[in-house]
């Protein structure tokens, strides 16, 4: 997820332990609040330091293998969650700030609920997480909400701007709501005017709501409300997935399906893009299908769903747009013989790619060979899930992580 939508769901949390506190008739000192929704938010955040070190393993692998990599994992998160309790400790020291044993207690379990927290949000969308390492090494996503999604934000910045303090904030977070909301409207290419109207209007009444309830109960409402946002899509997603999978088993009965990998619309639940991996056994082969799917197509018919642009490719995808039936669209295709998979998958260079790819594909040019990953292959040329490697094998990258592939047990796995 995006680091806004990381940190709101800090702030969130922070207000809720904060307004809890209170109603038991605890004394909060508002500088604690403050340090509170600093901690959550910096531990709701702090896992995306692996930029930091992303550099030891050579060019854009590095960033492939190692985001969202070791402190992306249950086994460091209490280390996650100590830096921003660390920053906190020092500034009250500093400023000869004396807090109860409780108050450090809160805080310690805000930094840890956040460091988790941040696995989980990140799990919610299909580029995964592999939390279980070093017990499991294996990718595992939710694929349910797209990274930026604006109805968490219309869910959560008002209870943020209202329970500010100061005017400033409260006018800076108004300015960041009336922005976050203009966005689906701005972005008229891809989000249809019904949903930018949709979220409009969540933000409003969340936004009333907010304004009406006494403090104790907002936090509770953005919470509750984030949950909802949440469920919508995620029912939405297994339904579309449903839906897709009976008109391919019509449409490619010869095929076994190993992998949807799901993403929705922005703030449109019954709209998603699906690329899914399916194998020919027969033949060796694998395809890749682009696809547009309808959850609810008696509301929504899948002709009416926009999607991301994916006009141009590096990968040999075929443009063949027809429409399946009214909840599925097929958008694009691509065929290509298992065998080439398994060998650059068998080189070092390439089998650490395949740590990464979801959905692989292979390009092969007369020097080089392109490698990538069609849930992000969006435009011709490189884009940051693509890499080239040499036909000649060279130098191995160093320092490669042990994930297990995604398609380690279906696509990579020797025919038998």
């Amino acid at each position: 997820m995006d680091n806004l939508t990381h940190s709101l769901a800090g702030i969130v949390c922070a207000e809720l332990v904060v307004q809890a506190r209170r109603a038991r008739g605890d004394d909060v000192d508002p500088r604690w609040s403050r340090a509170a929704w600093l901690v959550s938010a910096g531990a709701h955040n702090v896992p995306d330091v692996d930029f930091v070190y992303s550099w030891i393993t050579e060019g854009k692998l590095g960033y492939l293998l190692h985001h969202r990599g070791h402190t992306h994992t249950l086994a460091l998160a209490p280390l996650m969650a100590l830096l921003p309790l660390v920053v906190a400790w020092m500034w009250a020291r500093r400023a000869k700030v004396v807090w109860s044993r409780a108050d450090h207690a809160w805080l310690i379990a805000l930094a840890l609920v956040g460091a988790v927290g941040h696995l989980c949000l990140d799990f919610s969308n299909n580029y995964g997480v592999h939390p279980f390492w070093p017990i499991a090494n294996g990718w595992i996503a939710a694929d349910s909400i797209f990274i930026v999604e604006p109805l968490f934000f219309a869910a959560t910045i008002p209870m943020a701007m209202l329970a500010s303090r100061s005017r400033r904030a409260r006018i800076a977070w108004g300015v960041v709501l009336a922005i976050t909301l203009a966005l689906p409207w701005v972005a008229a290419s891809y989000v249809a005017w019904p949903f930018a109207l949709g979220t409009t209007i969540v933000g409003a009444l969340v936004l009333a709501v907010t304004h009406r309830v006494d403090a104790r109960w907002r936090p509770i409402v953005a919470l509750s409300t984030s949950f909802g946002v949440l469920a919508t899509f995620a029912i939405s997603g297994e339904r579309g997935e449903a839906h897709l999978r009976e008109a391919l088993e019509r449409e490619a009965p010869d095929e076994e399906i190993v992998d949807v990998a799901r993403m929705p619309m922005p703030t449109a639940p019954p709209c998603w893009e699906a690329v899914v991996t399916s194998i020919d056994r027969a033949s060796d082969r694998y395809a890749i299908r682009v696809m547009r799917v309808s959850a609810w197509p008696e509301l929504v018919p899948v002709t009416t769903c926009l999607r991301m642009p994916r006009l141009e490719t590096t990968a040999p995808l075929v443009r063949a747009p027809r429409e399946l039936d009214r909840a599925v669209h097929l958008e694009s295709t691509l065929s290509a013989e298992l065998d080439v998979l398994r060998a650059i998958a068998s080189r070092c260079d390439g089998g650490a790619f395949m740590r990464f790819a979801r959905v692989p594909f292979v390009v092969e040019g007369e020097r080089a060979i392109v490698l990538g990953d069609a849930r992000y292959d969006r435009e011709a040329g490189e884009s940051f899930a693509e890499m080239e490697i040499p036909r000649v094998l060279g130098e191995c990258p160093r320092f490669v992580p042990p994930w297990t592939p995604w398609r380690a047990s279906d696509l990579l796995a020797p025919r038998e």
